[in-house]
């Protein structure tokens, strides 16, 4: 029997990518919280295992929680300051933290997606619960040092508005000169299970569309010229992941041959590059959004839940 190896899983998360993999300088790091939340923090040392992960080098966090849209608020809030935790981290390795309020670098949160797709209308969504106050300190209001300096934009996609994502935002950036930039997008996963479920949080960067297989130009410290802090929540996965977890559980226990390689090649080949979402994905996308903008709020304002989830009402 020829032991063939397995595709790799199509999906933006990087832990998901580590399955079978055993790069030399990569680390991973798993604490578990409370709700049955799971925190996996992944490191890609340099780039000879970016190349066997099939990552860019930098620091990836995970926050994984079943369904959180689907939960009580306080198991949401205790998701959001996990995530907001990951994120404030993220921003202080790459040099775009909260400083002195006489020295407060711009966080300029870009909301990328198309409002006009349910799956990727994360970041239109987060956006409107996003407190912005950049406006604030140009105008010297009274207060405006006691909170962090965030701006935001949607900037459409290019089906829309006929401008890259890219040209966009290097133009902003250019003019605004933030200290970070953070990216946000919907994902795709190689589990179902992780649908709505997982939070990513990455130093590295991000290739806004790739969720959703609609790849434009990288947004990273290389291409903007600032650290870009990468977030997202999975919202899609492709029909060829299911019917390969379908197989896997099926020739679970038995040796990987023939069988289970001709059963991909045939998946790949039916199902192409169809891709699925929840059925009940309008109200997913939008309490992950909640969750997201929480998060972003805590962790750039320095701000507790109650207090973010006050001022975004």
């Amino acid at each position: 029997m020829n032991n063939l190896k397995t595709a790799a899983p199509r999906t933006d998360m990087a832990l998901e990518l580590l399955k079978d993999k055993r790069a030399a300088n990569c680390r991973t790091t798993v604490t578990d919280g409370q709700y049955g939340l799971k925190r996996t923090a992944v490191l890609i040392g340099d780039e000879a295992a970016a190349r066997e992960i099939g990552k860019p080098v930098g620091n990836y966090y995970t926050v994984e929680i079943e369904t959180p849209y689907k939960r009580p608020a306080k198991i949401r809030a205790y998701a959001a300051r996990e995530i907001a935790g990951a994120l404030s981290e993220a921003l202080r390795l790459s040099g775009g933290s909260r400083q002195k309020p006489d020295k407060l670098k711009t966080v300029f949160v870009a909301c990328l997606g198309n409002k006009n797709m349910a799956a990727d209308a994360l970041g239109p969504y987060v956006m409107e619960k996003l407190i912005v106050t950049r406006h604030l300190f140009g105008a010297n209001e009274p207060g405006a040092d006691k909170m962090g300096n965030l701006c935001a934009l949607s900037p459409g996609v290019l089906g829309i508005t006929g401008i890259e994502t890219y040209d966009v935002l290097a133009a902003l950036v250019d003019r605004i000169k933030p200290g970070a930039v953070i990216a946000v997008d919907t994902l795709a996963s190689g589990s179902t299970a992780r649908l709505a479920s997982a939070f990513q949080i990455a130093d590295s960067g991000i290739t806004p569309g790739a969720g959703v297989g609609n790849r434009r130009l990288r947004l990273s410290r290389e291409t903007l010229n600032v650290p870009v802090i990468a977030v997202g929540v999975p919202l899609v996965v492709y029909a060829s992941t299911i019917v390969n977890e379908v197989f896997e559980e099926y020739f679970r226990g038995r040796k990987r041959g023939e069988n289970r390689a001709a059963a991909e090649r045939a998946t790949a080949a039916l199902l192409g590059d169809a891709i699925v979402t929840l059925k009940d994905i309008d109200v997913a996308v939008k309490e992950c959004a909640d969750i997201l903008a929480l998060a972003v709020n805590m962790a750039v304002h320095g701000l507790t839940a109650e207090e973010a989830a006050g001022l975004m009402r």
